[in-house]
């Protein structure tokens, strides 16, 4: 970590590829890396295929077994996990531990396939800026993360060890309000909320006849219905979007948890309401500061003075 705390910020190219941020990364033994940036993945992962150079250690404590989330299918499965020392050139950006999954692409819907996914451990470390207008991502020391720059805004997130909760208010198209807390998740391309608010949301609680929606998440393709929300707006009176924003809803049997590790005591309350994605985190530029426990965020419809 001692590069990245004392050097100026490394502005890297990202790609917006069918709803996925993706950046490339070195890694001292594996070489390049095309990895999605998912701050909504608790840890970071690799492909079998990536990871074929790697030293993999297939042993695991009880807890590190399988995933939960999104699909109907056999849940994935974990195959090891490895040190990776992820760097650009010659300079060394951070060590985490990837969880290496049991399957030779990471299949995110999107060609080619990544090599893995970028997950929260990197951003507990790291200032990250996402720049997705400018297509860009910034990383920088920790300490140096607060901005004084116009129009952003410090939404009152609850900042864990397993992710970034964000309260909102959403107001349907009858009106009615909700108040959620949605897991910030840029590995989504959508905002997907718990079957258990389907009542609330005006679905059928047991809906009849086949979907005509589907999606694809880590355990295989599920069924979704859709709610439309008027309006999204962050507590603490920030700015928020207005319009027709469609709200995806799995079907019951389509959904355990948000696509992501078994993790404990704190997931009962991370995954709780359901995930905030890129169809509105891609409306604005963010700042995750791991220092002061913090995200900045400014709309790209700001006019800087």
């Amino acid at each position: 970590m001692a590069a990245a705390q004392s050097a100026a910020p490394l502005v890297l190219p990202m790609e917006s590829l069918n709803g996925h941020l993706v950046v490339e990364l070195e890694e001292r033994t594996l070489g390049r890396l095309r990895m999605v940036v998912d701050t909504g993945a608790e840890k970071t992962l690799l492909s079998t295929r990536a990871a074929g150079k790697a030293k993999v250690d297939r042993h695991f404590t009880d807890r590190f077994y399988s995933f939960y989330g999104f699909g109907q299918e056999k849940k994935a499965k974990l195959a090891g996990h490895t040190n990776l020392d992820l760097r650009s050139g010659e300079r060394s950006l951070a060590t985490v531990q990837a969880l290496v999954l049991d399957a030779d692409s990471m299949d995110v819907g999107m060609q080619p396939a990544a090599d893995g996914i970028l997950g929260w451990d990197f951003f507990q470390h790291l200032c990250v800026r996402l720049d997705s207008k400018r297509q860009r991502m910034t990383i920088g020391a920790a300490d140096q993360c607060a901005t004084k720059e116009d129009g952003f805004y410090t939404p009152p997130v609850e900042w864990m060890k397993e992710g970034l909760l964000l309260p909102v208010t959403v107001v349907l198209a009858n009106q009615h309000t909700m108040k959620l807390k949605l897991h910030v998740d840029t590995g989504s391309d959508s905002i997907q909320l718990n079957p258990r608010l389907r009542g609330e949301l005006g679905l059928e609680e047991k809906p009849q006849g086949e979907s005509q929606n589907q999606g694809r998440g880590v355990n295989g393709s599920y069924a979704w219905d859709v709610a439309y929300a008027t309006a999204i707006e962050p507590d603490g009176g920030h700015p928020g979007l207005e319009g027709k924003i469609p709200l995806v809803v799995p079907r019951s049997g389509s959904y355990s948890r948000p696509s992501r590790l078994f993790s404990g005591k704190a997931e009962a309350l991370l995954f709780r309401d359901g995930v905030v994605g890129n169809s509105v985190l891609s409306q604005y530029e963010l700042i995750f500061d791991p220092a002061q426990k913090k995200l900045y965020a400014r709309a790209y419809s700001f006019v800087v003075k």
